[in-house]
């Protein structure tokens, strides 16, 4: 049976620039990658593949990781922040804030009861719907590619994109998905099992965080 485990990054910080390529681990990020990294040795899991989201303190987690547990690494956009697409791309935050200030304020307020709502009008117009149709995107790709394997695969990203997968695996509301919470570094654990109709997915309770 495949194996998926999601891991949010360890703890980061950004600086003046505002730019995401900056936005690196703390030094407590680090301990809690490593962390994770040094349990998944413990319990002797080995990975086929990482995925990572392009954001910086995703990749530094995803690299630490790796040198617990060696497996090679893969840069997937699609795993970016919910929002956070231009970033991704070099755009200083702060440039998009002083743009986009009272649509920041404005939007935010409604985002829980409104999923056609723009909850981020500085990158790009993500709205929750948007957001789940990626999310069920990246979900297909999965189930396709690893349902019926017996390989075990890290995804290493943020907490509103975690959410969202949780959301397409499981079937949950998107209500629920925008109240789940992640610490950094934390770690859920999905198991495919096969049924009469197909695989599907179950949460293993192994649940942690560093």
């Amino acid at each position: 049976m495949a194996h998926i485990y999601l891991v949010r990054h360890g703890e980061a910080r950004g600086t003046k620039s505002g730019l995401d390529k900056d936005f690196h681990l703390t030094k407590t990020g680090i301990k809690q990658a490593h962390a994770i990294g040094k349990f998944f040795k413990y319990k002797k899991v080995k990975f086929n593949k990482i995925y990572s989201s392009s954001l910086t303190r995703a990749k530094e987690t995803a690299a630490i990781i790796k040198k617990c547990t060696p497996a090679p690494v893969e840069i997937w956009f699609d795993l970016y922040e919910q929002g956070a697409k231009q970033l991704a791309k070099g755009v200083s935050s702060h440039e998009l804030y002083k743009k986009y200030h009272s649509d920041f304020s404005k939007i935010h307020a409604k985002v829980i009861t409104a999923p056609d709502v723009d909850w981020n009008a500085a990158a790009n117009g993500e709205t929750i719907r948007s957001l789940c149709k990626r999310a069920k995107r990246i979900w297909k790709h999965l189930h396709k590619k690893y349902a019926e394997s017996e390989k075990t695969i890290l995804i290493v990203a943020h907490g509103m994109i975690l959410n969202f997968l949780v959301y397409a695996a499981m079937g949950f509301h998107y209500r629920e998905a925008l109240h789940m919470g992640w610490y950094n570094a934390a770690c859920l654990h999905l198991q495919f099992v096969r049924v009469k109709s197909g695989h599907y997915p179950v949460i293993v309770v192994d649940n942690l965080h560093a």
